[in-house]
């Protein structure tokens, strides 16, 4: 069977936070990827065997997403919003290209790109992730009419969880349009880790760019009660500090309260390095919050892949994050900003044995095996493919 040629359109391909994006691609079988974005990154995620489609735009070759200047950035934003330049460009190359399929990440880059997909009148699909369709329509309302238009001409949606299709559904999507699609995590590849914890003891880590919606400010103060309670506790972040002013006020709260000595501060690491630092940690904890500008996650990527070296997780019930965590089997789960019901969830933890947490790693692991293994999830991605061309 002839492969698929599938066009993958992204804003930048490709920050490490959006690692996701390459494992969909490396594993789906049987497609021809050919991956287009105004700016382009020669990092891990670059595979020197699939096709790219350069920008004429981008004069800098970089090896890390923070490398290009402001200047490069600068012009490729005003490659793709000025008419007849990036998107005129595209559109002739996928002339001469002739993709089966788009597939484009993010609602608002699919409105962006919508008329080069009409003028293409080749079938796309569009998958959104959080911020772009609850946070976008409320800064800029005339989006709500935007995506209307995208669902129109959209062949299918895609979204990573239950939450997510009902809010894409009452923006005016067609539900029978709208497929849940989890984003997956390579079980191969990555261990178990049965690491011994004493009655008493935790080491919980939160994996998560400094922004708002990642509510770390509620893990420091639920960690700071329970602290008072248990002072056999540890907690490091890890993650790129997007908003340097929510980085500086966690390092002022654990100035003023003293916690120097208990939280550590990590930055974003590649993705290998991560997953063995994991192997150094009891419990997960990421208690995700509707930013007041209503950004939202879908489902965070950095609890499948802690729960996949067996860390149980300490959440919220925001968004899609019930769909990975079963609270009380996988995890726990509390209200947004409950800093009580965080509090009492990390000292449960902690004191249990490690005989019982055992229990909770083993059901974290077997979750994600069972129903996000990047494999099963590739498969999924391909019959969508091969359906949507097929209408």
């Amino acid at each position: 069977m002839k492969p698929i040629k599938v066009l993958y359109i992204f804003d930048k391909y490709l920050n490490r936070t959006m690692n996701w994006g390459h494992r969909m691609i490396k594993y789906t079988p049987d497609i021809e990827p050919v991956i287009a974005a105004p700016l382009i990154v020669e990092n891990e995620f670059y595979e020197k065997e699939w096709e790219f489609i350069h920008s004429p735009f981008q004069k800098e070759t970089v090896k890390d997403e923070w490398a290009f200047s402001p200047i490069q950035v600068k012009i490729a934003f005003l490659a793709v919003k000025t008419p007849f330049f990036y998107k005129r460009f595209l559109l002739k190359r996928l002339k001469e290209l002739k993709p089966n399929l788009i597939h484009i990440h993010f609602g608002n880059k699919a409105w962006e790109y919508l008329e080069v997909f009409k003028e293409l009148n080749i079938p796309f699909i569009v998958t959104f992730h959080g911020y772009d369709f609850r946070m976008i329509p409320f800064i800029k309302p005339q989006y709500k009419t935007y995506y209307k238009e995208v669902f129109k001409y959209a062949s299918a949606v895609t979204c990573g969880g239950s939450s997510s299709k009902e809010y894409l559904y009452s923006l005016g999507c067609a539900y029978d349009k709208i497929h849940v699609m989890h984003y997956g995590v390579n079980c191969e590849l990555i261990h178990f880790h049965n690491k011994k914890k004493e009655v008493g003891e935790i080491k919980l880590v939160q994996v998560a760019s400094f922004v708002e919606k990642k509510g770390q400010i509620y893990t420091l103060k639920a960690f700071n009660k329970a602290l008072k309670v248990n002072p056999d506790l540890h907690l490091t972040f890890i993650g790129e500090k997007i908003n340097h002013n929510i980085y500086l006020e966690l390092k002022e709260y654990v100035r003023e309260n003293k916690l120097e000595k208990f939280v550590r501060f990590f930055d974003s690491l590649d993705y290998d390095s991560l997953l063995k630092k994991l192997k150094e940690f009891d419990v997960f904890i990421h208690p995700s919050v509707t930013a007041a500008n209503k950004d939202t996650e879908c489902t965070p990527v950095g609890i499948m892949d802690a729960q996949a070296t067996g860390l149980p997780t300490i959440s919220t019930f925001h968004a899609d994050i019930p769909d990975v965590v079963t609270t009380g089997k996988t995890g726990i789960l509390s209200k947004e900003k409950d800093v009580k019901n965080l509090t009492e969830s990390i000292l449960r933890f902690a004191n249990m044995s490690d005989e019982e947490i055992r229990v909770w790693k083993m059901a974290a692991r077997h979750n994600i095996e069972t129903n996000y293994n990047i494999k099963k999830i590739g498969v999924q991605w391909k019959n969508l493919y091969q359906n949507t061309i097929q209408v």
